[in-house]
């Protein structure tokens, strides 16, 4: 999660591999972990290392590169 000036957002890897950023409405932190209320749906993978080089658009390899095909779902972090 990344604070912007538009408020909170992370960046979400789409299916041809590339991020876009998406708003995100968060309410309770619980130690480590914190609750996303709005913004994301069940599956989609959100970068979780390296989001500091990103920009909208950016092509990225996920935690399996032995993968071939669309991004991951399942809530595996990309790189």
């Amino acid at each position: 999660m990344q604070t912007g000036q538009d408020g909170e957002f992370v960046f979400v890897v789409k299916d041809d591999r590339t991020v876009e950023s998406r708003p995100i409405t968060t309410s309770v932190r619980i130690d480590q972990d914190m609750v996303v209320d709005k913004g994301l749906e069940f599956g989609e993978t959100v970068v979780t290392e390296g989001q500091l080089r990103l920009s909208p658009g950016a092509r990225v390899t996920t935690g399996d590169r032995n993968r071939k095909g669309p991004a991951p779902k399942g809530g595996q972090p990309a790189t």
